[in-house]
């Protein structure tokens, strides 16, 4: 398996430059990151949703693995795998709250 994809919490500026000095990447790797904080600031590890957000608005291949990682407060850190599916859950059909069963 190969990363092709890292979105991180953008905690600061200083945050994001310390990923960038230790996991070797460059700027433009962190796009999302950087625009986000710029937008709308550092809101803890619920940050790293937004830049995700932004990252399904794009295409990506099919089976392409990526890494999220969160840091929260104190020091608490989530990480999550994604691999990319056939379909984005913006192709899935639409349902009202009516038609959504618990087990489905």
């Amino acid at each position: 398996m190969k990363l092709r994809l890292i979105l991180l919490i953008p905690g600061g500026r200083k945050v994001l430059e310390a990923y960038q000095d230790s996991l070797a990447l460059r700027k433009e790797h962190l796009q999302y990151s950087y625009q986000v904080l710029k937008r709308y600031g550092n809101m803890s590890s619920a940050t790293v949703l937004f830049v995700l957000k932004e990252e399904l608005e794009q295409s990506h291949a099919f089976g392409r693995y990526g890494l999220v990682s969160a840091l929260g407060p104190g020091f608490s850190a989530e990480l999550l795998l994604l691999r990319w599916g056939e379909k984005a859950a913006t192709d899935w059909p639409d349902r009202s709250k009516d038609e959504m069963m618990v087990n489905d």
